[in-house]
């Protein structure tokens, strides 16, 4: 079974709203790549026929500016490497601080790069998918 992400930004408010249904919470970390959040919710994605599946189960977060919003698959924290351990929502929360600096596309093919160095050669076992979002 496949989750969904349901989200919508006010940029007047700077509020993102959001309901991670079968997902990793998604992270967001400010300008300067000191402060991580991650953006949990409760809503479980057991059928779902229209969007708002997790209507009434939405979350709130204070984007800062100049904020990074990291979506993710499991399949990338889920990463195994040589030695049997996963890469880890740790393991990535601290490349994204590395890679802040970067403009999105370059941070998110170096966070990328570095996962499959970390899989080294057996590889992503999962799909793996990163969208970095810039907000000013």
């Amino acid at each position: 079974m496949r989750g969904s992400l349901q989200s919508s930004y006010d940029a007047s408010q700077r509020d993102l709203t959001y309901c991670n249904a079968g997902h990793p919470a998604p992270i967001l970390i400010d300008a300067d790549g000191q402060r991580v959040a991650s953006l949990t919710s409760q809503c479980l994605l057991i059928a779902a026929t229209t969007a708002e599946h997790c209507t009434g189960q939405e979350h709130h977060a204070e984007v800062p500016r100049g904020g990074r919003l990291a979506l993710y698959t499991d399949g990338l924290i889920e990463t195994f490497g040589r030695e049997g351990r996963q890469w880890g929502a740790q393991h990535l929360n601290k490349v994204l601080r590395e890679t802040r600096p970067l403009p999105a596309e370059e941070a998110a093919d170096g966070i990328l790069a570095r996962a499959a160095e970390f899989a080294g050669d057996g590889g992503f076992q999962d799909d793996v998918t990163l969208i970095l979002i810039d907000f000013s």
